[in-house]
Formats: structure tokens, sequence, C-alpha cells
């Protein structure tokens, strides 16, 4: 039977796909990989903006600083995000901080 080169490409795909979201470790983490291969995925600018935003708020809202080696405010977004029903892990929030604040100014000084 004859299949088709672009079958077995797309079932390779698949394959690996289906892998690396098995080596996921827990739920969220799990969920947050699924979330990145739907279809309509955010580019790369997109991501970077929306971390901006997150880091944005994370400062003026609740004072996180990016300067800091520990910091409790990627629990408490975890938390705010799991009382609405939503699943992030904390690892994840903390990535799209640092993310994030790559971007402010080298001479950025919180306020507080």
């Amino acid at each position: 039977m004859e299949v088709p080169d672009e079958w077995y490409d797309a079932l390779r795909q698949r394959l690996a796909t289906e892998s690396e979201t098995q080596a996921v470790s827990t739920d969220a983490e799990r969920e947050d990989a699924q979330a990145l291969t739907v279809e309509s995925a955010p580019e790369g600018r997109e991501v970077a903006s929306l971390a901006k935003l997150l880091t944005a708020i994370a400062i003026e809202e609740y004072g996180y600083d990016p300067a800091s080696r520990r910091s409790p405010i990627p629990r408490e977004i975890q938390d705010i995000a799991t009382r609405l029903g939503l699943s992030v892990s904390q690892d994840t929030i903390r990535k799209y901080l640092q993310m994030g604040a790559r971007y402010l100014p080298k001479d950025h000084q919180n306020d507080e």
C-alpha cells in the first residue's frame, strides 16, 4: 500500500508533539503546553506584548520587583487565576514576568 510522504511527516510531527506533552510533569504545565499547540497560537510579538503587560500590571498593582531573587507575586497571580477557574503554573507566570522585565529600561526603579 502506498502512503504519501506528507502523511509520514504529519505522523512524525504528531508523535513529537505528544511526547513533548507527556514529558510535562504537572497538570497545570500540561495545560499550558497544550494551549501553545492551539491552531491560533500567538506569534512572537504578541507573546512579548502580553509578557510586557503582565509585568507592568504586576509591578504597578502588586509591587512586583523584577530585580528580586524571590517574589511572592507569581504565587499571588496563580491564586487569582485559580479563584477564577484558570490553571496556570507559577513557573509559567514567573517565565512571562521575567520575559516582560527584559523590556524595561535599564534605569527602571520600583517606586516602592
